[in-house]
């Protein structure tokens, strides 16, 4: 079972690289694991568009992050960084 990774934003006590690195790194393999279960890209927005406060969200700006999520972790993430 996957282990969930939650960012809680505390100006005080900010968030170390690692646990951000971690949370996008989560985040792209979760979108993978979706696509690779057969779940389309339709299908995704018209589930992102049903939820609460997602009516304001434009459909392309829906498909943008969709487009990008899986490169997150190649943006944001190095390997072997210290």
């Amino acid at each position: 079972m996957a282990r969930n990774v939650r960012v809680i934003k505390n100006e005080e006590n900010p968030e170390t690289p690692e646990v951000l690195a971690a949370s996008i790194v989560t985040i792209s393999k979760a979108f993978e694991k979706l696509t690779n279960q057969g779940l389309t890209q339709n299908a995704i927005v018209v589930l992102l568009k049903g939820m609460k406060g997602m009516n304001e969200v434009s459909v392309p700006s829906i498909r943008l992050v969709l487009d990008n999520l899986p490169k997150l972790a190649s943006y944001y993430v190095r390997k072997g960084a210290k």
